[in-house]
């Protein structure tokens, strides 16, 4: 399996001015609920990793970092992955697409499994996310995804929010890959938003 990334500009397809403002501002508002989020899911991945070094207080406590229903020595009310992205799901609710949470809890998960042994050792620090980061979202945010030919690019709804591609000077590849991905030769998985200077990118 080849992996490719591309940075491809997105525009906001909207008649006016005031429009293409207020989606934009959703979209700022998504990148900052998602930086927050997180934070938090990293926090507490964490603190459950390290909670044995919060017992020296107690002895013979025996615990296990799984749902209380599967064992009976189990402290989650639920399942560990499932507990981050309750977590902030509730504390996000109504306020951005869950499918990013989905995508940004299960990203976490997985790049905190591969450096769990440094973080136990001390010779890594958690990753401390900033307010400008790019956010994920998978297909399911992708709707109606076609080549216009009037508009001479390729339009969909990322979420919500009507988008057109620009792709710019050097475009035939992008091109390319885009149109395989319309025809279903190439799958689009997991992809970012980045938002920079004010301009939209799909990575």
């Amino acid at each position: 399996t080849l992996k490719l990334t591309r940075k491809i500009q997105l525009l906001i397809d909207l008649p006016t001015k005031e429009e293409r403002k207020e989606d934009m501002d959703k979209l700022y508002l998504w990148r900052n609920r998602c930086y927050r989020a997180a934070n938090l899911i990293v926090s507490h991945l964490y603190v459950q990793e390290m909670i044995e070094e919060f017992f020296y207080l107690s002895e013979g406590i025996k615990y296990k970092l799984i749902d209380e229903k599967k064992d009976e020595h189990g402290i989650l009310n639920r399942s560990r992955i499932n507990s981050t992205y309750r977590l902030v799901s509730d504390r996000f609710k109504g306020e951005m697409p869950t499918n990013i949470l989905t995508n940004l809890n299960s990203i976490i998960i997985s790049a905190f499994k591969k450096n769990r042994e440094k973080y136990w050792s001390g010779e890594h620090s958690i990753n401390n996310f900033r307010r400008n980061m790019a956010f994920p979202f998978n297909m399911e945010g992708v709707c109606g995804l076609t080549y216009d030919e009037e508009k001479r690019a390729f339009c969909f709804r990322f979420f919500s929010i009507p988008v057109k591609t620009y792709l710019g000077k050097n475009f035939i590849d992008k091109w390319k890959l885009m149109h395989q991905v319309v025809s279903g030769e190439t799958k689009m998985h997991t992809s970012h938003i980045q938002l920079k200077d004010g301009k939209i990118f799909m990575l």
